[in-house]
């Protein structure tokens, strides 16, 4: 016997008049990816997220369900290539891709935040093709130097991208503070590589709303904010060299108390990109 939920996050939104302000669709958001951050730990990923698979009790409470797709990351491919519903399908799996993990999990969370701001999917594509037409005319064609697996799985399939030039997210989801674009663009990437993990989307600006932030704590901000802009297609920014951060450093940013397995594991992952700029 599981615990009652009241709707799903679909149901939530069809039957609301006015849109969620944002720090409503933050809420949502932080709670899903605690679900998954949870979940990628253990070792597993969900491969059909989407908003009828977000239970909630109103938007205060949200819990991920239907398991029946979820496989272990150390499980061996080639894995089946249908997953997920279309609209919510990373571009690997529509082009065929029998490696793909847990980056699938956070496209798929990228488009239900777009989703929340608009309450219209983003990307409804009426096949597999138009689905990748739907995506490309949103955020552009890729380019074969940011994701070379791509156009290989492309090739494979005869199959060759649309151009199309991007439109920048800001334009369509205007009610969208910039901290939320710029993870919600993170999370879009093309490239499943540089997707952030459900675990570092978490520390981004979007979810420090009213926290008080060291001079450390603002380097780190404004660090992580550049990295995101650089793995963006969307626009170049300069990034400015930084050392990477010692655990001592690491330990001051997140307060007072042992570092843990999880903190150590996003630090692992910042420094990781730190030394990919050099």
């Amino acid at each position: 016997v599981f615990e009652y939920m009241k709707e799903n996050l679909y149901q939530l939104m069809k039957d609301r008049e006015k849109l969620f302000p944002e720090p409503v669709v933050r809420n949502i958001l932080y709670q899903v990816l605690q679900g998954l951050a949870f979940m990628h730990r253990h070792g597993f990923f969900h491969r059909d997220m989407k908003p009828e698979n977000l239970l909630c009790c109103g938007p205060e409470l949200i819990k991920i369900a239907d398991f029946g797709l979820a496989r272990e990351v150390r499980s061996r491919p080639p894995y089946t290539d249908y997953v997920s519903t279309r609209w919510y399908r990373a571009p690997e799996v529509l082009l065929h891709s029998t490696t793909y993990s847990c980056p699938i999990d956070i496209w798929a969370v990228g488009c239900i935040m777009a989703e929340l701001y608009t309450f219209r999917p983003l990307f409804p594509g009426n096949s597999e093709i138009d689905q990748i037409f739907k995506i490309c005319s949103i955020l552009g064609t890729p380019d074969k130097r940011e994701w070379y697996e791509g156009h290989q799985l492309a090739a494979n399939m005869n199959f060759k991208f649309p151009q199309f030039r991007r439109t920048p997210l800001s334009s369509l989801i205007p009610n969208a503070s910039t901290d939320g674009i710029t993870l919600l663009e993170a999370m879009l990437h093309w490239n499943p590589s540089k997707r952030p993990t459900a675990q570092h989307s978490l520390r981004q600006p979007y979810f420090q709303v009213g926290q008080r932030l060291s001079g450390l704590g603002m380097e780190e901000r404004l660090s992580s904010r550049n990295f995101f802009h650089q793995n963006s297609s969307a626009r170049q920014v300069f990034v400015p060299p930084h050392a990477s951060l010692s655990e001592r450093d690491f330990s001051d940013l997140l307060g007072p108390k042992i570092v843990s397995t999880e903190q150590k594991e996003n630090q692992g992952w910042y420094e990781e990109n730190q030394k990919k700029k050099v």
